[in-house]
């Protein structure tokens, strides 16, 4: 018989990320599987290229009536064997009602069937569901070189490369500090500097610098993570890309941390 698994993970981009490592070990447990998974619109790139997949569904976030019966029928029509719900909220808990198949929530929470039965399924279960267990363990992200060329064409037009340092504000108002910090990074080392954002959006001082690019937000998520990916490391205020950093094995600092600790360790930044 055939198995055919769905995995339910809405929430933020971050969410979905970290919920990764559990598609990994999924495939790992049915390699023969049919394993879909259902997100956001929003995070659909984090999935898109991931080879564990071989369908992903996605909602609009303001998942109407019409959107939700929309894909509540064609999950109807594919016949799950498993349904893994890793939001386990009220959507997604309707989402699968009267949905065929074997159904778990967080943390081995059984939607349906016995403990005994789920330990039969699967002895991991309840280790699988841990959402420690998911911030633990090394979240995948994957993309196919065509993605990847806007991103090389930005930086080769600006002759950089690669070994830059990426920064990223975020939505968090620039202190002086930080700016200090990064001008006596510029003045220590022969790094340049590729920032996420318009130069407006910062307020720096240093127009006569050519180590320093903006990239006046023109990039999508994935077009990030290729940024990310390509750097040496990054220092960012947003939790996303902390996540994506990890993923990438590339070491990354937040600068919601208190400054005088990013200052003490800037030495072992890069």
């Amino acid at each position: 018989m055939e198995i055919k698994i769905l995995i339910i993970r809405f929430s933020d981009a971050k969410e979905v990320l970290q919920s990764t490592p559990f598609l990994r070990q999924v495939r790992m447990t049915y390699p023969d599987a049919q394993i879909d998974f259902l997100t956001d619109k929003s995070a659909e790139l984090l999935l898109k290229y991931n080879p564990h997949l071989d369908f992903l569904f996605t909602t609009e976030s303001s998942r109407s009536f019409k959107e939700m019966s929309r894909i509540r029928k064609r999950l109807h029509l594919s016949s799950y064997t498993y349904i893994f719900d890793l939001q386990n909220n009220s959507l997604s808990k309707l989402l699968c009602l009267f949905l065929p198949g074997k159904k778990w929530g967080e943390k081995g929470k059984g939607l349906s069937g016995k403990k005994k039965e789920q330990k039969q399924f699967f002895p991991e279960m309840e280790k699988l569901f841990d959402k420690q267990k998911f911030l633990n363990q090394q979240p995948e992200l994957y993309w196919k070189d065509t993605v990847a060329k806007p991103v090389v064409s930005f930086l080769k037009n600006r002759n950089i490369h690669s070994g830059y340092i990426l920064v990223d504000t975020g939505k968090l108002s620039v202190r002086e500090e930080y700016l200090n910090f990064i001008q006596d990074f510029l003045k220590k080392s022969n790094y340049k500097i590729v920032f996420l954002g318009a130069k407006r959006d910062f307020g720096l001082n240093m127009d006569e610098n050519k180590r320093i690019t903006f990239t006046d937000l023109r990039f999508n998520i994935l077009e990030i993570a290729i940024l990310i990916n390509m750097s040496v490391s990054v220092l960012t205020s947003e939790d996303l890309y902390l996540s994506i950093a990890k993923a990438l094995n590339i070491p990354a600092i937040s600068f919601n941390s208190d400054i005088s600790r990013i200052l003490r360790n800037h030495k072992s930044f890069v």
